[in-house]
């Protein structure tokens, strides 16, 4: 143990009326003091401490613990937001610092598709036309990041590889537009989607609303839908943002006024097309 000596210096005086007299008394006085541990918080982040010594600390701040007399390894484990992280120091009954420097990495993630999107991992946020948001990430996942997000309805995954300590997505991916031409020779008026082989439809009756064309039944009628049909000859533009399915396959369905239905199958949308239904797409 180390031993620290002040010395004290107490002048006492005594005044006596009767003689005049002054005493000057010099006391040692031998103080034990235990040795330090200084934990400085250099992450770049506020931590959360949680042992030895449970407390928070700002970036820069630091803190004491006095350990026990015996010499031994000590960890110090601390969290940046949820993502834990330990250092360890001998110990060997001196005053010693330890300078906490391990810090997590952090994606950035730029929104450059033209319509604001709704990103739900590597983490949950909505984010505007050409804004970005970022977040941490725990150092011990898979350095393979999946990055999903959803323009209205329309769901797209980025893959993004963690190679440094920052890594930066920009998205540029964005719901295509569907042109559909009828060429059944009738009149067409209600158009279907799904997921290939799925058992269920997804669409209904053809509705515009302030220009745009909506086929999905389940949003219900709607102030300013206006019913319309696809005359032969003629077609119908469809933002695929508004179509309530993931993935960029589908099957895709027209029935005419005479109750025929037109199938293709496993169409694949990468990007702005048209399609065309003649009577050779009527399931055989």
């Amino acid at each position: 143990m180390k031993n620290i000596t002040t010395l004290f210096i107490i002048l006492v005086l005594f005044s006596i009326t009767s003689c005049d007299t002054l005493t000057t008394y010099t006391v040692s006085v031998s103080v034990e003091r235990h040795p330090t541990l200084t934990i400085i918080n250099n992450t770049g982040f506020q931590i959360t401490l949680t042992s030895p010594t449970p407390t928070s600390l700002t970036n820069g701040a630091r803190t004491m613990y006095q350990p026990p007399e015996t010499s031994q390894n000590i960890n110090v484990t601390y969290r940046i937001e949820n993502i834990p992280f330990t250092e360890t120091v001998t110990w060997d009954k001196k005053d010693a610092t330890i300078t906490l420097t391990k810090s997590p990495p952090s994606i950035t993630v730029i929104n450059n598709t033209g319509h604001p999107v709704t990103l739900s991992t590597p983490f949950s946020q909505s984010i505007p036309n050409v804004g970005r948001a970022s977040s941490l990430i725990n150092p011990d996942q898979n350095r393979n990041i999946t990055v999903t997000y959803n323009i209205n309805q329309f769901r797209f995954t980025e893959q993004a590889t963690l190679t440094d300590t920052v890594v930066t997505v920009t998205l540029t991916r964005r719901p295509p537009t569907l042109t559909i031409v009828n060429n059944v020779g009738i009149t067409v008026n209600t158009i279907f989607m799904r997921i290939p082989g799925a058992s269920d439809w997804i669409g209904g009756n053809i509705v515009m609303n302030q220009g745009t064309v909506h086929i999905d039944a389940a949003r219900g009628a709607q102030a300013g839908d206006i019913s319309r049909s696809i005359i032969s000859g003629d077609d119908v533009r469809i933002w695929m943002g508004n179509v309530p399915i993931s993935g960029d396959r589908f099957d895709i369905r027209i029935d005419d006024v005479q109750g025929n239905s037109y199938v293709k199958r496993n169409v694949q949308i990468t990007g702005d097309m048209s399609i065309t239904f003649t009577q050779s797409d009527k399931p055989r």
